[in-house]
């Protein structure tokens, strides 16, 4: 499924690009990441009190820029993002002229990083994490049918149908530009199988068709969901991003 990327990048218009990449296996070229950020990112970096998270977010944010600039043939270090009213990042109009949309989501040691053409995007990643009360956030933040679900599972069952349900709801109001402030109960998803689906959007059922949900397999740990606005086509690359930094 995944494969190495081609120096010569090209996103057409009908088509998703799904990247995953190792936060931690590029920690010698840290110095040389940190370099491609702007100061308001160095900022940000240095705010983490753990020198693995300080790494972990510059190699997010580097490689971020690093893939686009493959896209829009300019430097890394050109790339000027745009921020909207809840904090969702898009490129820059003057150096995006054929309107690239992209999201980017980090678990543990993995990112993944997604990118299309004039639509909205969204993905999230989660480790599985055995340790989590999921009866307790599910009974919280999500709606009464899909607590009743989880609650009604057991051990591995119940850890993915819960993560299945939090990333596919983060995945859409990341796309939709409200993220999590924009209610998780407010949207139901599918868990009576591992396909991704919306059930019900609250006061908005007529978006209903406009959005689908695309599971993506990484491995047996995490759970990746993306959500795409008005696309019907199976997701068209998958890249591993192997020492990509390199090139």
């Amino acid at each position: 499924m995944w494969q190495l990327a081609p120096l010569n990048l090209n996103l057409e218009l009908n088509e998703v690009h799904i990247w995953l990449v190792d936060l931690d296996f590029n920690l010698d070229l840290v110095d040389q990441l940190n370099n491609i950020l702007c100061e308001d990112e160095q900022i940000k970096a240095r705010k983490f009190r753990f020198e693995y998270l300080q790494n972990r977010f510059i190699t997010t944010r580097a490689n971020l820029r690093i893939i686009l600039s493959k896209y829009l043939t300019i430097s890394p270090q050109n790339i000027v993002f745009n921020y909207g009213e809840k904090g969702k990042p898009s490129l820059a109009k003057n150096i995006n002229p054929e309107a690239i949309e992209f999201n980017v989501s980090h678990s543990e040691n993995l990112a993944l990083y997604s990118f299309i053409k004039q639509k909205k995007i969204g993905i999230d990643i989660e480790k599985i994490r055995d340790n989590c009360e999921v009866e307790n956030l599910a009974q919280r933040f999500f709606t009464n049918n899909e607590y009743q679900i989880i609650s009604r599972l057991r051990g591995r069952k119940q850890l993915q149908a819960f993560f299945q349900a939090w990333t596919s709801k983060e995945a859409y109001l990341k796309a939709t530009g409200e993220g999590l402030g924009g209610g998780l109960d407010k949207i139901e998803i599918n868990l009576e199988n591992e396909a991704r689906k919306i059930l019900s959007i609250k006061d908005n059922q007529h978006l209903l068709e406009n959005w689908t949900l695309h599971k993506i397999d990484i491995n047996q740990d995490y759970i990746a969901t993306l959500a795409l606005e008005n696309f019907q086509q199976a997701i068209t690359f998958q890249y591993f991003c192997n020492n990509y930094q390199k090139a």
